[in-house]
């Protein structure tokens, strides 16, 4: 028996890294998993990977695109009959090169980056929640950052996304309280993912550890598979919000 036996949980940017490793862990707990991502090879190896006879659901989803985050859900509802867990990790980088100053940025940068890490964090919580407050039962988990902490661990749009990530965590937490409705953050440090390649190694042809990535082996890097334990952990085992005492529960990870 797993502890996810008979849960249903939605996961974006399950194609790779932090996503994949989610995915993965939930469907060998008896989760009946939906994956979502833009890129559809990640998600047939993700889904190669899955246990056997998990239960799984593959769909190509822009977050950023309403339309789509509309009908993934729904294809959830027509799937499995119900929404437990909602696993918000699909999220993108600057888009530039390097972390320039604000005076330097392109509009575009913060157009695209805010649309995908923050409104796309948005559009499934205000699709999902529903569902689970029909219920009266749900678990929402949210990818922020330190980077949403602290200046300097992230460029200005992807710092700034990942801050609205906090505060939209402890918002929704508000509204969706009093239907028994939890809603978590986790705020990794760097962890080595395709999105922060480009953090670890320089380019050209040395390819030599930067700065970055000395610190963080330094640190003892935080993994995949450190993060998606709590991803398994927040949904079964934080209380629920009380209507009295609405509160945040952010799990903070600087490089362990």
């Amino acid at each position: 028996m797993g502890r996810f036996d008979g849960r249903v949980a939605i996961v974006t940017g399950a194609g790779s890294g932090i996503g994949r490793a989610t995915a993965l862990r939930l469907a060998r707990e008896g989760a009946q998993v939906v994956m979502a991502d833009t890129s559809e090879t990640g998600l047939v190896e993700t889904g190669n990977l899955m246990p056997e006879r998990a239960e799984h659901l593959r769909r190509l989803v822009n977050v950023a695109n309403e339309a789509q985050v509309k009908n993934l859900v729904s294809d959830a509802i027509s799937a499995f009959g119900k929404i437990d867990i909602l696993c918000n990790i699909a999220g993108i980088a600057s888009t530039g090169k390097g972390h320039p100053p604000v005076t330097e940025n392109e509009r575009d940068e913060w157009d695209t980056v805010l649309s995908v890490n923050l409104i796309g964090t948005m559009l499934l919580i205000k699709h999902v929640a529903p569902h689970m407050q029909a219920r009266k039962l749900g678990s929402i988990v949210n990818t922020a950052s330190v980077a949403g902490i602290r200046s300097g661990a992230g460029g200005n749009a992807y710092s700034a996304s990942k801050a609205g990530v906090i505060n939209l965590t402890m918002t929704a937490a508000c509204d969706l309280g009093d239907h028994n409705i939890r809603v978590n953050a986790v705020c990794p440090g760097l962890v080595e993912t395709g999105m922060t390649k480009g953090c670890l190694i320089t380019p050209g042809p040395m390819k030599k550890p930067t700065s970055w990535a000395i610190a963080a082996n330094c640190a003892a890097m935080a993994s995949r598979k450190r993060l998606q334990r709590l991803f398994y952990f927040l949904p079964v085992t934080m209380p629920a919000i009380s209507p009295v005492r609405r509160c945040l529960w952010m799990a903070a990870i600087p490089p362990l």
